[in-house]
């Protein structure tokens, strides 16, 4: 397994220190207007992560940049909604490593497709 990012890491370990909150705040009768914003802040952290890993915050030109943020953030927050509505949620450094595997995993490897 890769090693999990720092901003994943971080980012799960916020959610995780505020739980209670960010499941109300995420929930079904939550703030609607919580997750943009909360995405905003995500997509600026990782666009800062990149500059610092590579120099630049450049993705790939196969996808429009707009495109490529937001399935990288929207694929992350679907993943943390999921940890937030279980029962028994996986402890942080689980999800951190579950998060950071499924950026190296297609859609089809996921579907087990060959």
């Amino acid at each position: 397994m890769a090693v999990t990012a720092p901003i994943i890491q971080k980012c799960v370990n916020y959610v995780y220190q505020n739980f209670a909150l960010i499941r109300a705040l995420m929930g079904p009768n939550g703030d609607p207007s919580f997750e943009p914003r909360a995405k905003k802040i995500v997509t600026v952290a990782i666009e800062q992560a990149l500059v610092h890993l590579k120099g630049n915050a450049d993705m790939t030109p196969k996808l429009p940049a707009a495109f490529a943020k937001e399935l990288i953030v929207s694929q992350i927050f679907d993943i943390l909604k999921i940890w937030l509505a279980e029962p028994t949620p996986q402890q942080p450094d689980e999800l951190a490593d579950i998060i950071q595997v499924t950026r190296y995993l297609s859609p089809f490897d996921i579907l087990n497709l060959q």
